[in-house]
């Protein structure tokens, strides 16, 4: 097992290691996948810090409907208020901070299970059972986030002074002129659970370079490799974009969906990178976007978002074709998933030493250069 990282002097040594351009960059040391201490760290640095995209609109879109959920276990509800405002908060009772919402749902009040307090869909505390006297009803709150909705997504932060929402979503505004969410609806939201670290996780979604390779029987066969440097472009905030030429996919016989009403006439695929943890696809009949969520050191949660436009819902025997579309997401994960274990058994090993990241892995040293920077401030 490699060593803990003692102190933040040792934990920018071993960043500086990503830093330089290629080909002199090399990726994390194993320590970076495996110790808690980091884990606790990249909390109070990244996710605490972060714009985290949370939810889809539709999924709290009437007054009452709330998801109660855990980021970096921290617990939080995304709420729709009696006056149709979307909020978010702290999923903690201010007596003492028992989460008064669980799952997901519609409600009028959420009820603290231990002493029965009580709080409207506004966040508002409206009852304290026998607290007369001692406690203000109405005028206390449960402690809200920073909320902002972009093309149907839901983002919060932890961070009241996190950096303006236009200001961090203005880049990919400017780029993602195919990436039409808003058009789309759910039709499927598929959860993993993977034994290895969150980071192995985005930068294996982030790698050109495998695709050929640990995807030859799936996804992999419709991309060209080679020498080139790809079409990368990269963003000040950790975010990347790709666009690339998929007329081989053309041919996929996997594809169910009528193709993209705004990709007709093109041969068009795209996927890019919001830090720390979203990792966004556009095929031809779909779109798709990938919420990363730490879970332990060597666990992660992967949530997968299919999205359709509202006329690919009703395709003949549409209940068949997402099954198919579904097994096809599946198999992608399934063949990553054991590259990803022993990628987190090699990062246990004192034995390892990180290697070269080569120019098919350019959208993960930006992921990787950017995560440095953020950890060594």
């Amino acid at each position: 097992m490699n060593a803990p990282l003692n102190n933040l002097i040792a934990i920018r040594d071993q960043l500086s290691a990503a830093a330089p351009e290629r080909p002199d960059a090399r990726f994390l040391s194993g320590e970076f996948y495996c110790s808690p201490e980091i884990a606790q760290i990249e909390k109070a640095k990244i996710f605490l810090k972060s714009w985290l995209c949370v939810a889809r609109e539709e999924e709290v879109a009437k007054p009452g409907d709330y998801v109660a959920m855990r980021i970096v276990d921290e617990p939080i509800v995304l709420v729709r208020g009696a006056d149709s405002v979307l909020r978010a908060f702290m999923n903690m009772c201010l007596h003492r901070g028992v989460e008064v919402a669980q799952g997901c749902g519609n409600a009028r009040v959420f009820v603290c299970p231990y002493h029965s307090w009580s709080y409207d869909t506004s966040g508002t505390l409206r009852a304290a059972p026998f607290t007369a006297g001692s406690v203000k009803r109405g005028t206390q709150s449960l402690s809200p986030l920073k909320l902002a909705t972009w093309r149907g997504w839901v983002f919060v932060s932890f961070d009241p002074d996190v950096v303006p929402f236009e200001q961090y979503i203005q880049p990919f505004e400017d780029d993602l002129w195919y990436y039409q969410t808003e058009e789309c609806r759910i039709a499927d939201k598929i959860y993993f659970y993977i034994p290895c670290n969150w980071k192995f996780v985005t930068e294996n979604i982030s790698d050109y370079y495998h695709l050929r390779a640990v995807h030859s029987a799936s996804s992999g066969q419709f991309y060209q490799l080679g020498d080139d440097e790809l079409p990368l472009r990269t963003y000040a905030n950790g975010g990347a974009t790709i666009v690339f030429d998929s007329s081989l996919r053309k041919t996929d016989t996997i594809l169910p969906f009528p193709q993209l009403t705004w990709l007709k006439e093109t041969a068009f695929s795209a996927k890019g990178a919001m830090f720390p943890n979203v990792n966004f696809w556009c095929g031809l009949d779909s779109l798709r976007m990938w919420h990363i969520w730490p879970v332990t050191p060597d666990r992660t949660q992967a949530v997968c978002y299919v999205l359709l436009p509202k006329a690919s819902f009703d395709v003949p025997d549409f209940d068949a074709k997402m099954e198919r579309y579904r097994g096809y997401v599946k198999q992608i994960m399934d063949e990553d998933t054991q590259t990803l274990i022993s990628l987190q058994s090699a990062a246990s090993s004192a034995r390892f030493v990180p290697g070269p990241i080569t120019h098919l892995e350019a959208m993960v040293h930006h992921l990787v250069r950017h995560y440095a920077a953020v950890m060594a401030s």
